[in-house]
């Protein structure tokens, strides 16, 4: 997933991250900096960066703005890689889904009322991985 983007939906998340998405839930996107991101060329250096933190989490790297594309209330995301993704049903593309708060969700945001037009910044982002042996 690294070098790629979040996109983040209003209404019900789907069962899994290999299921479809409805397109006209898409709310906005978080690239690095806002930039306008661009599969596999990312000519504006959009995709976003993460790095290891002891022992077994992922932080965000530089600064992650979500640019809104349309008003509603963020429920959930999908973190897709930096290729071509057509968001299908599919077990090919990697791709991880959380849930969107304002306390102890995946991803926390300012708030979760986003406007059309309007940036919000990503102050961290926290993935821990669990064992599961």
């Amino acid at each position: 997933l690294y070098g790629g983007v979040i996109h983040v939906y209003g209404g019900t998340p789907p069962a899994s991250a290999d299921a479809a998405v409805t397109p006209s839930e898409l709310l906005g996107t978080i690239t690095t900096d806002g930039n306008l991101f661009i599969p596999v060329y990312d000519p504006h250096s959009a995709g976003l960066a993460v790095q290891f933190a002891p022992p077994v989490s992922l932080i965000n790297v530089g600064t992650w703005i979500l640019r809104a594309e349309q008003s509603g209330l963020a429920t959930w995301f999908r973190w897709r890689w930096s290729y071509e993704d057509p968001l299908t049903a599919s077990t090919y593309y990697p791709r991880l889904d959380g849930s969107i708060g304002t306390d102890f969700d995946l991803l926390v945001l300012p708030t979760q009322t986003l406007e059309l037009g309007y940036t919000y910044p990503i102050d961290s982002f926290l993935l821990t991985l669990q064992d599961t042996v």
